[in-house]
């Protein structure tokens, strides 16, 4: 989708979905002094044409433990790069998580081994994927194409199956 009112991200703050119950919340306090960002799933800049649902991705069910470099470098390229893809052709499909696991924070909040993004460009007929380790490693000069992979990759490693219909 192409965004058209662009609401800006001051003012936002990360919050408890106080819709899950209380054994799944995670609060934005499990983060503090672990070494890691607060990653979005369903990042905010894709969202940010509604006020409503740009606060929604601030919702810490919607959040992962990501390395700071990961999050802040080479995953903002990998955003920036959907989005562009999103304008030129007019509309794309996009799944993103994370798998595995290195760890937990406190709250026992899982600290994923990768992050993955799928996506499909309908009027191609055309999936990219790609497929980072959680790691500030190298990530703050890491090219775009570095952790392109093919989608059965993916697959393999998150264990989900992507429809390619």
């Amino acid at each position: 989708m192409v965004n058209k009112n662009n609401y800006p991200r001051k003012g936002l703050s990360f919050r408890p979905d106080y819709d899950l119950p209380r054994i799944c919340r995670s609060y934005p306090k499990d983060y503090v002094h672990s070494g890691y960002d607060r990653g979005h799933n369903a990042e905010n800049a894709s969202l940010d044409y509604s006020r409503k649902v740009q606060k929604e991705t601030f919702l810490m069910s919607n959040i992962s433990p990501q390395a700071k470099w990961l999050n802040r470098k080479y995953w903002s390229k990998v955003e920036r790069f959907s989005r562009y893809l999103a304008v030129k052709y007019g509309k794309v499909n996009v799944i993103t998580g994370s798998c595995g696991s290195v760890g937990h924070l406190k709250n026992n909040v899982n600290i994923p081994k990768w992050w993955y993004k799928v996506i499909y460009i309908p009027k191609l007929h055309k999936f990219i994927g790609f497929l980072a380790p959680n790691t500030n490693k190298n990530m703050k000069t890491a090219k775009l194409k570095k952790y392109l992979v093919p989608i059965e990759e993916i697959e393999q490693i998150s264990k989900i199956k992507i429809e390619k219909k």
